[in-house]
């Protein structure tokens, strides 16, 4: 059973769950499941928690966290497979849009090919006009 002990730096602390008030340097001893539900606020230095089972990940077949999907272990993940998270601070919800493009890349866009077209050389066919009729046909009629 995992013994939670408050450090300081005061004299006391109340306790997380508003249930027995810690006393500095006293350990008590909590169940596993209420140092999972409180661990959010039992951060060194002020806390020191003993015998605790660390918190572990499901993961399904495809590697991938089944639930309980935590900031850092996302972060792991992407880094795991090839990703890069860039930003100081990316909320949860931007780092499974990544975990999602990661999975399901985009389409490579199609290469259109223009066609080239060759110049057109536009031939000049003159017509030669034969002048066969006279003056005099012109005037007979």
């Amino acid at each position: 059973m995992p013994t939670v002990t408050f450090l300081g730096p005061e004299f006391w602390r109340n306790s997380p769950d508003s249930g027995r008030e810690f006393n500095r340097a006293v350990p008590q001893e909590k169940t596993q499941a209420w140092v999972d539900e409180y661990r959010r606020y039992l951060v060194a230095p002020h806390w020191r928690v003993e015998g605790d089972e660390p918190l572990t990940v499901d993961v399904g077949d495809d590697g991938l966290p089944d639930e309980g999907w935590r900031r850092a272990d996302i972060i792991d993940w992407i880094r795991a497979n090839g990703g890069t998270v860039g930003r100081v601070y990316q909320t949860k919800t931007q780092l499974l849009g990544q975990v999602d493009t990661i999975l399901n890349p985009p389409a490579p866009e199609p290469v259109v090919e223009e066609a080239v077209e060759e110049p057109v050389v536009e031939e000049v066919v003159e017509e030669v006009v034969a002048d066969e009729a006279t003056d005099t046909e012109i005037m007979e009629e």
